[in-house]
């Protein structure tokens, strides 16, 4: 009877070393690849880029001239724009994407193992195209 305590225990202790073990690497990993700053401004940039990308597409299907120099213009606005108004605040195992635009500060992302995910409806590809 002895032995069969003394095994279960040892299960017990082997499980739960287990447990302990993998959630100390998935924390380890989770730190290692938390996105940095520049992570989090280059996928707001290429969710306003593909919103400029269209615009542009559409004004060189009307054989715009001007269309090549507005792609420019835009890229050069977006990319001033993002790095004034983009910031992120870490978490050491995950961060967030912050934009501060007139005053008011929102979290439009999180970011995690590598990973920028967007999640504010305001930063939806077709939301930005309608208001321009």
């Amino acid at each position: 009877m002895e032995e069969n305590s003394t095994s279960k225990s040892l299960q017990g202790l082997n499980t739960r070393s287990t447990v302990i073990l993998v959630a100390g690497v998935v924390l380890l990993v989770a730190l290692l690849t938390n996105p940095s700053l520049d992570q989090h401004k280059s996928a707001v940039k290429i969710v306003a880029g593909k919103v400029v990308g269209e615009a542009t597409q559409e004004l060189e299907k009307e054989e715009n001239p001007f269309a090549a120099l507005g792609a420019a213009m835009g890229s050069v606005m977006i990319n001033s724009l993002v790095e004034s108004i983009v910031s992120s605040q870490n978490y050491l195992v995950f961060s967030l994407t912050r934009i501060t635009f007139e005053g008011e500060s929102r979290t439009v992302g999180i970011g995690a193992f590598g990973n920028v995910f967007l999640f504010d409806k305001n930063l939806d590809p077709e939301s930005l195209k309608s208001r321009l």
